[in-house]
């Protein structure tokens, strides 16, 4: 009964995240692979015609002019991207379905008095998702399942004013389609949810114009704006992992949990995806393309005799199984942590503190992944903030550091670089981007949308908001680490304290969020249902493993406890970041809407003005009884 019931709030759960995320995050792959043809070297681009801009109802006219511009841009493809669009479409019959449906709609849905879409778009994404968790040597959960969604876009109006305007939808399509290859069925659930898109498009571009009439905004930037046509065609992805061999890794790894007694609770999961996205728009771009990821995460928690629970994990997030580390290198990594965590659970309890920080490696990529990306994208879309006080030239970090951005590198020093992509939600190319330099802001990243900043997209769509792809931190000042934590003391003896803090490991927010993998919370659900609701102190960002340093004596010691109360904006101004130890991350971005993680490349970094808060006041006492398996060991010796 109890599992029945964890099953159930389970699914209800799943059921509320896909209901808010994006077509990227949904679970779905095809029935039956469609053929693949060779895929194109490089995108190609060709210019767009101009868009109808329209208003009012249209007229027989209208309706010629429109189809004759729809002729005109598909007639600027060039030969060679037309004649690779023709031959996918004959190969593959889901993006067939598609092209045709988009086609018949962008000429033909209209109700009376309203015009036809000026844009539309259809993403399916297919993906088998397979899932398997374990605790303490015995299978806890496994699951593969698949599915095809789908994402219908339309916009009505013109580019300076449609359906989006003053808040509206224009996501308003999502959905699923049958999982076969069945070109009939698809159009049929295509048609049915762009009858649908269409309608709420109407709907909110009506209110969109009655409230431009007795509301008045400044400088109002346009809706949307034009973006060359792409044509890529590249293979889908496959599922092709041993799932039974996976399984007993992932067994024999939450086995090692049985020779350490201080861990309370623990847990190893996998998950392993392939998805194959289909994109196509009006415009005349047609995309394709797979990706694959896998991801091994370990979750362990120990307990004070105070009562207090301290948290750590591990986790190895790659898109080839081949780039994991070997089974013997992450047994050695779970392991380090049951020792970590032995450490921290036996340290003095965390007292408050106001001061200066040194957030080290790993804690740094974690902490800046969250500050950096709100700043350098476009702002009025992404929910990040007005754009009045954004402003190109404006500096807004140190004069030291200089922070770029690639989604297209894959590799920095020989480590690979999760995820990143070549062509964005919106199908349009990415490129490199210097968003910050010596502390100057010198571009962000964009869409299609318009904002105040920003006129054009330059490929950095990701879910329908904009985000950067890998972020690259770096500094001229010339500091060392070794220079930064002497700093740190140094400004902890200027505000008369007696001691100071470094902060060296921060659970990643993605595992706690279930952001790369939003199974991973569902997963997680069980774990607490099972094991009668985990004992709290697991929240985003929890901070696993603090220092402690005396300013006299520069003795270090650890602490438990700590949780970060705030971190001002204006640390970024005044950080001091090291040019001796940066290293690639795998992290979230609170801005990335696809519920997937990125790569990204920082050194430690010290900050002026940290607030720390202590533990809570309220603990559950540990178990009155001992682990019975370890009570049995001491019997049995």
């Amino acid at each position: 009964m109890k599992l029945h019931f964890a099953l159930a709030l389970t699914l209800s759960v799943w059921s509320t995240f896909a209901a808010n995320l994006t077509v990227a995050a949904a679970e779905t792959e095809p029935a039956k692979a469609p053929s693949k043809p060779e895929p194109v070297s490089k995108p190609e681009t060709v210019s767009k015609s101009e868009p109808i801009s329209k208003s009012e109802p249209i007229s027989k006219s209208d309706l010629l002019e429109k189809k004759s511009e729809s002729s005109q841009a598909t007639a600027a493809l060039s030969q060679q991207s037309q004649a690779a669009k023709e031959e996918v479409l004959k190969q593959d019959l889901v993006l067939r379905a598609m092209h045709d449906e988009l086609k018949r709609s962008m000429t033909s849905l209209k109700l009376p008095e309203y015009p036809l879409p000026y844009f539309g778009s259809y993403h399916v994404t297919d993906e088998k998702f397979a899932q398997i968790s374990a605790s303490f040597g015995a299978l806890n959960y496994f699951d593969v399942s698949k599915s095809r969604s789908s994402d219908v876009s339309f916009r009505v109006g013109d580019m300076h004013l449609d359906n989006t305007s003053g808040g509206g939808s224009y996501n308003q399509g999502r959905g699923g389609l049958v999982e076969e290859d069945n070109y009939d069925a698809i159009r049929r659930d295509l048609w049915m949810q762009s009858d649908s898109s269409y309608k709420r498009a109407v709907e909110s571009l009506t209110a969109a114009r009655a409230q431009l009439k007795y509301v008045k905004i400044e400088d109002r930037p346009d809706v949307f704006s034009s973006a060359k046509p792409v044509v890529s065609v590249e293979p889908g992805a496959d599922f092709n992992y041993d799932l039974e061999k996976w399984k007993g890794a992932v067994k024999s790894l939450s086995a090692i949990f049985k020779d350490y007694e201080v861990i309370k609770e623990s847990s190893v999961s996998m998950n392993l995806r392939a998805r194959t996205k289909r994109l196509v728009n009006s415009d005349g771009t047609l995309v394709r393309f797979g990706e694959n990821g896998v991801l091994v995460f370990i979750n362990a928690r120990a307990q004070n005799e105070d009562g207090m629970t301290v948290v750590d994990g591990e986790f190895f997030a790659v898109e080839d199984e081949k780039d994991l580390p070997s089974q013997a290198v992450m047994e050695e990594k779970v392991r380090a942590l049951c020792a970590r965590l032995e450490r921290v659970v036996k340290s003095k309890r965390f007292e408050e503190y106001s001061g200066p920080v040194l957030f080290e490696k790993q804690a740094a990529g974690e902490l800046l992944s969250g500050m950096l990306p709100p700043l350098v994208v476009a702002r009025g879309e992404g929910g990040f903030g007005s754009d009045d006080d954004q402003k190109v030239g404006k500096a807004i970090v140190h004069p030291s550091v200089s922070v770029s951005e690639d989604p297209l590198q894959k590799v920095w020093k020989g480590k690979i670089l999760k995820s990143g992509w070549k062509i964005d939600y919106e199908g349009v190319e990415a490129k490199p981007l210097n968003l910050i330099n010596k502390g100057i802001l010198k571009e962000v990243c964009s869409t299609r949308t318009p904002t105040r900043v920003t006129k054009e997209s330059n490929g950095h769509n990701r879910g329908g908001a904009p985000s950067p792809g890998h972020l690259f931190i770096s500094s001229d000042s010339g500091k060392t680490y070794a220079d930064l934590k002497a700093k740190l003391i140094e400004l902890g003896k200027e505000d008369g304290l007696e001691h100071v803090y470094i902060v060296r490991r921060i659970v990643p927010n993605f595992l706690s969020s279930g952001g790369d993998v939003i199974m991973f919370a569902i997963n997680g659900l069980m774990d607490m249902l099972r094991l009668g609701g985990g004992g709290g102190g697991y929240g985003p960002g929890s901070l696993a493993e603090v220092v402690r340093i005396d300013v006299k004596s520069g003795q270090e010691e650890l602490v438990r406890g700590a949780r970060i109360k705030s971190v001002p904006k204006k640390n970024l101004m005044s950080m001091s970041v090291a040019n001796d130890d940066a290293d690639v991350y795998t992290v979230s971005y609170p801005t990335d809407r696809s519920s997937t993680t990125i790569g990204m490349v920082t050194p430690s970094v010290l900050l002026k003005d940290v607030e720390f808060t202590k533990p809570p006041r309220t603990t559950e006492l540990p178990p009155y009884l001992k682990n019975p398996y370890f009570e049995m060991k001491k019997l049995e010796k």
